[in-house]
């Protein structure tokens, strides 16, 4: 009975601590995909300047000052919302309505890409908890891609050193149990060569493992497929450029985590988030797990 008390109260404080701050999850309906100006966003719990990917509770005021303009994407829809200012603005459930100042502009996000697919609408803080007494597992943390779906486009494999100057052993097979390559790389990635193609739709697991300075063995496997070659396309003919604004490149991100590509997601917020390092909701969403 004391097991199950203690195991049921650590659960119990790993998802307090997962869900903390985000009682109201439920009552978000858009996301901001870009600012510019000082735009204030009120809600029951105060009012705060809007940050890129900020969420949104249904009943929330935008206030928007001379020149100022905000773009916001409906979770349930992908539509995307611009405002302008000087204007004051009532988040509905499914629009913004003008309390005053210029009605809303609506345009579907990447022309409707975003139609249909699954946003996650919070981010999630994610807990981290150790338990004592329990032998330690040697293998390695943060290796991607792992268990998802991937562009390959390249395709970049990735690792947290155990510890600094080891040399490591990188073997890809694919279905057929056949090795498209085994090599020594340094480091903690490694782009797969163009000249191994790998065939959209199907699956391959890949290993790695090294001997750290200790004599410690630390290997690990990870399975990963590749995106069909009709996502693959699209997904070319969606990304923005550098020169996109910050609406298409965050409504690229959010159409990646709705295609289920967590792997080329988090890459992508993480490319952001170097980019808007004043912009916390964008590093945090790069840190997300799948």
């Amino acid at each position: 009975m004391k097991t199950c008390n203690f195991w049921s109260t650590c659960l119990s404080l790993m998802f307090a601590i997962i869900f903390s701050g985000h009682a109201n999850a439920a009552d978000t309906v858009a996301l901001v995909s870009d600012i510019s100006g000082n735009v204030t966003i009120k809600t029951n719990s105060g009012s705060s300047p809007a940050k890129l990917l900020a969420a949104i509770p249904s009943g929330a005021r935008i206030d928007l000052p001379k020149d100022a303009k905000l773009t916001m994407i409906y979770v349930a829809k992908g539509d995307e919302y611009k405002l302008s200012g000087p204007g004051s603005y009532q988040v509905d459930a499914s629009s913004p309505q003008a309390v005053k100042g210029a009605a809303p502009a609506k345009q579907a996000s990447l022309g409707g890409a975003l139609s249909g697919k699954k946003i996650r609408s919070e981010n999630v803080a994610q807990a981290t908890l150790t338990m004592r007494g329990i032998k330690k597992i040697r293998s390695f943390e943060s290796l991607a891609p792992s268990g998802s779906i991937t562009l390959a486009d390249p395709l970049q494999f990735s690792w947290k050193e155990p510890d600094a100057g080891l040399t490591y052993q990188i073997q890809l097979i694919d279905s057929q149990n056949r090795v498209l390559i085994s090599k020594d790389v340094m480091g903690n990635t490694f782009t797969l060569p163009q000249e191994i193609p790998l065939t959209g739709g199907d699956y391959y697991e890949w290993s790695l493992s090294t001997t750290t300075s200790d004599g410690s063995l630390v290997n690990s496997k990870a399975k990963f497929r590749v995106a069909s070659s009709e996502t693959r396309e699209q997904a070319a003919k969606l990304r923005p450029g550098k020169s996109g604004t910050s609406a298409e490149r965050i409504a690229y991100g959010l159409w990646l985590e709705g295609e289920n590509l967590a792997y080329e997601a988090r890459m992508y917020w993480g490319e952001l988030a170097s980019e808007f390092p004043d912009q916390p909701n964008v590093r945090d969403r790069a840190a997300l797990k799948p």
